[in-house]
């Protein structure tokens, strides 16, 4: 219950924070209705500004929920009362752009365009109009209060009829307790990063065969497989066939324990499943284990071959960028500590053509067993460069058509 509700937070927050904060730094103390319009529809939460702080109230299904920005440390804290838990994520962080729209438009001013388009008067307040426009398109235009240094309306370009405004603006002296975090919260931890207990079937996997792909194999119900994990190599499973309502799983394991509950990883004997492609560094996992719960299937298992490198302060990974497909990215803390590295990219005379700042290039690391996922254009550049600023950092990357086996 506790991950879905924050789960859902994200998500309405993250619309809720693109619609009512622009790119200008808050000076001035208030409190504001938010009004989000896209279509017919209106969505209202509450907003308090107080310098380099803002707070959102909102309500989701009947939960309460608000979010603390703190823009000066670029943290934002999703905070559910019901729960006495809170969610805190690096502003700066990729994970945050995903999921909060008001970094995402932090990101397009900085690596955008933003132009005057005279003043105008909305809702009482004074304000400079600015065209913001990225990829020579206009997405949005902002109104920003003179007087408030802040927007009181947004009207976006690339949805129809969707604009938000600030209403019953009321100035005034904010407590700053409102934004703290309750006594007696603690931070939500996702699920999926607790420690795994050893599922009954894998009690005895030392027994199991170990197998090295290429290879294609029939399995039935409560069968097991090993396959080893290799630097710089995938391993890559599909069905070929299988019979109805069949359910395996291919789970990496380190040291005998599974790195995850095995229920967070995909059916791959799910018919229209393309592959299932285990991505895990050497680092991370030494194993993938293969699982049949129920029925019977074929298994196709073959490796793909990755660029892998383990990687400390001063060292750097270079990808060389094809023109034909993505690229598929795995950062994973290779240390004890807090590990921080740089993703760039360079064109064939190796030229730096990074278009994003370099805060929103880092990939953070917090904890010892943190990894994280990427997936880049191939119109990035001609190579990507990988270099830390801490810790330590294992990388992985490879350039495939992911609709194929």
């Amino acid at each position: 219950m506790k991950g879905k509700i924050i789960g859902k937070s994200i998500a309405l927050i993250a619309v809720l924070l693109i619609s009512s904060i622009g790119a200008a730094v808050p000076a001035a103390e208030f409190t504001a209705t938010v009004n989000d319009h896209e279509g017919d529809k209106i969505r209202t939460s509450q907003i308090t500004v107080k310098g380099l702080l803002y707070r959102l109230d909102v309500e989701e299904e009947g939960q309460k929920l608000f979010v603390i920005v703190d823009q000066e440390k670029k943290i934002t804290r999703i905070v559910v009362p019901s729960e006495k838990m809170y969610m805190e994520i690096p502003s700066h962080d990729f994970q945050s752009l995903m999921n909060d729209p008001f970094q995402a438009l932090k990101y397009t001013i900085a690596t955008g365009e933003s132009k005057p388009a005279g003043t105008e008067t909305v809702n009482g307040h004074e304000c400079d109009k600015y065209l913001i426009s990225m990829y020579n398109e206009n997405v949005m235009t902002q109104w920003v209060s003179k007087k408030l240094d802040f927007p009181v309306k947004i009207e976006y370009h690339l949805t129809e009829n969707k604009f938000v405004e600030l209403t019953d603006i009321s100035e005034g002296a904010v407590d700053d307790a409102l934004f703290l975090i309750p006594e007696g919260y603690s931070v939500w931890v996702d699920p999926a990063d607790l420690p795994a207990e050893v599922p009954e079937w894998a009690k005895d996997l030392e027994s199991a065969p170990v197998m090295t792909p290429p290879f294609e194999k029939t399995m039935t119900a409560g069968e097991i497989i090993r396959v080893p994990v290799v630097p710089g190599k995938s391993v890559w499973s599909k069905a070929v066939d299988q019979s109805e309502d069949a359910n395996a799983k291919a789970i990496p394991f380190k040291d005998g324990r599974p790195l995850k509950e095995p229920s967070n990883y995909n059916n791959i004997a799910e018919k229209g499943f393309i592959c299932d492609r285990r991505n895990e560094t050497s680092h991370e996992a030494d194993e993938i284990v293969f699982y049949v719960y129920k029925g019977s299937f074929t298994a196709k298992v073959k490796p793909f071959d990755m660029h892998e490198k383990r990687l400390v302060p001063g060292e750097e990974f270079r990808f060389p960028v094809e023109t034909w497909d993505h690229v598929e990215a795995r950062y994973a803390n290779g240390g004890d500590e807090k590990a921080v590295c740089l993703v760039s990219f360079f064109n064939q005379d190796g030229e730096d053509i990074s278009e994003s700042p370099e805060d929103y290039r880092l990939i953070n690391l917090d904890k010892p067993k943190d990894y994280k996922t990427r997936t880049y254009s191939p119109d990035i550049g001609n190579e990507v460069v990988i270099t830390v600023k801490t810790g330590s950092v294992v990388v992985k990357m490879g350039q495939y058509d992911a609709f194929k086996f």
